[in-house]
């Protein structure tokens, strides 16, 4: 009954992905999201398209936490066999603050965008947060509390804020 619902919402579903209910997605544009097969979506996750042409790319195989926000009005894409854990926030956009010279507030509106991409296999730690025009290399692992601000490659381990390298993980 709650995929039929979110399906007539706009959101396609991958086969065998498990979404728990949550009152906050029925307030969510759905449209332009897509999950992969065997996606698992925790308890109050807030996913959604914020703009007519943004998109929302989840893979096969992920797992994103209870709490959790993702929001684009671009495009975000989170590669297969990801792992979120819980309140991960993701957001390819800004607010608009008003340029010079406009002393309207237009601070609910969206400002500056830039797609986000995390690659295949990565561990986002929880209460993290991943911003506009960041990618993840595959394999990365984000460190809990981290604020990623800029793009890292393959296999780096960061964490801090702002997000930094502290090592490179060791595949045999």
């Amino acid at each position: 009954m709650w995929i039929i619902y979110l399906k007539s919402r706009g959101m396609r579903i991958g086969k065998g992905s498990r979404i728990f209910p949550s009152l906050d997605l029925f307030k969510c544009r759905l449209t332009n999201v897509q999950l992969g097969c065997s996606v698992t979506i925790g308890r109050r996750a807030w996913i959604s398209t914020v703009a007519g042409n943004s998109e929302i790319f989840i893979g096969n195989n992920v797992v994103i936490g209870r709490d959790c926000v993702i929001a684009a009005a671009k495009q975000i894409t989170i590669g297969p066999t990801c792992l979120f854990s819980f309140r991960v926030t993701v957001l390819d956009h800004d607010h608009n603050f008003g340029g010079e010279g406009n002393n309207k507030s237009q601070i609910h509106e969206v400002g500056a965008t830039s797609p986000v991409h995390i690659g295949k296999e990565c561990f986002v730690g929880s209460d993290v947060k991943i911003l506009k025009g960041v990618t993840l290399g595959d394999g990365c692992i984000v460190g809990a509390g981290s604020v990623v601000t800029r793009s890292f490659p393959q296999h780096s381990i960061l964490a801090g804020n702002p997000a930094r390298v502290l090592s490179y993980r060791r595949l045999t």
